[in-house]
């Protein structure tokens, strides 16, 4: 009596941006209860298959992250609606509210899976917490189980070889390096983190940018305004290749997150895996993770308090410095790892199966161990 699992996002690429997808799959699929995992929205409304769980992970994705072409909220409505009376319907809180512009699609996209969720994952319970109260007038929430399974761990990146041409060389110095990875989306972002590591203030420190800007927030005239060359900043504002990740990340101090008014950001558990702390907001799971290691927050969109949070982070002793990298190092590899990510996952997915007494599972499970 083995699970059959959906996850409705597209995973056809085979070095996806976020590979926590991919991650999950593969845990999903060594584990012994575990029959199927298969990927694609396309498997909402087509397939040979009876699943037992459709697990979904962004609603976005149902509609593949554009706005409504082909598969409309209708559509997706409908597609639920069927599955509900035979499957396991479950959504992982990565984002609380749809992107600001999805616009009224969006908002009405992420309300009907909420409608139709029967258990709630969250990736901490900051999430949770703010989860039920910002939807605490919603009979469906409150019908729902909510439960918190932490992000797991980006061991994908540790599986490349490096470049042979290596890190840029004003990355080899043995300078204090403070890293923003990730697109940044407006021009505060920017701003904040420039303006908070200059505050700090911290001799033989470095800033380094290494991600996309968006097109959006930064056109050719808003790069043109960027302070002149600086010896202690280095733009890597492209998508980083996988290979250059682990080594970026393990030539780094810190990394610092100037992004507000988010629960969660896969960024947190990308520097845990190669033992970097994170300099962050005070608030979501974000703020919640960060805490655990070094208390390096600051309230979000706060120069000073980000400042302070700077300056600690980088002015760390040798002997503190080590001792906080493997605890965060003991954390990714035990509570973030992938076979206890999957196997907390398996056994939700069979505890709710079983309360969800009507689905086809739950009864040959009940012939067998007489549930």
């Amino acid at each position: 009596m083995k699970l059959r699992i959906l996850l409705p996002a597209d995973m056809s690429t085979m070095y996806p941006r976020n590979p926590y997808v991919l991650q999950l799959m593969q845990a999903l699929l060594r584990d012994p209860m575990v029959e199927l995992v298969a990927h694609g929205p396309i498997h909402l409304f087509h397939g040979n298959y009876d699943w037992d769980v459709v697990h979904i992970q962004w609603p976005d994705a149902l509609i593949g992250w554009k706005n409504e072409r082909e598969i409309s909220v209708q559509d997706i409505d409908l597609a639920l609606s069927r599955i509900a009376p035979r499957a396991l319907i479950v959504h992982t809180v990565h984002n609380h509210v749809p992107d600001e512009d999805s616009g009224e699609l969006g908002a009405q996209l992420y309300a009907t899976v909420f409608r139709h969720t029967d258990v709630f994952v969250h990736l901490g319970k900051r999430s949770r917490d703010t989860f039920r109260q910002a939807h605490a007038g919603d009979d469906w929430a409150g019908r729902a189980t909510h439960v918190v399974i932490p992000h797991g761990n980006y061991d994908f990146y540790k599986t490349f070889k490096p470049p042979e041409a290596g890190l840029p060389p004003s990355l080899l110095t043995k300078e204090k390096r403070l890293l923003v990875f990730g697109a940044l989306r407006s021009a505060d972002e920017e701003a904040l983190a420039r303006e908070a590591f200059t505050s700090a203030n911290v001799m033989k420190s470095h800033l380094v940018f290494a991600g996309a800007l968006s097109p959006q927030a930064f056109p050719a005239e808003v790069r043109k305004t960027f302070p002149n060359p600086d010896k202690r900043v280095t733009r890597l504002h492209k998508r980083i290749p996988d290979n250059l990740i682990a080594p970026l990340l393990e030539s780094c101090r810190a990394v610092f997150i100037p992004r507000s008014g988010r629960l969660n950001s896969g960024v947190v558990p990308l520097a845990f895996t190669f033992g970097v702390p994170v300099v962050a907001p005070d608030e979501g799971v974000i703020g919640e993770m960060s805490r655990k290691f070094g208390g390096m927050v600051y309230t979000p969109g706060d120069c000073s308090t980000a400042a302070a949070a700077i300056r600690k982070a980088l002015s760390m002793q040798q002997d503190a410095r080590e001792l906080l990298r493997e605890r965060i190092l003991n954390y990714s590899d035990t509570i973030l790892a992938w076979p206890r990510i999957a196997a907390k996952h398996r056994e939700l997915y069979i505890a709710n199966i079983a309360k969800k007494k009507g689905l086809p599972l739950y009864k040959r499970l009940k012939a067998r161990f007489g549930l």
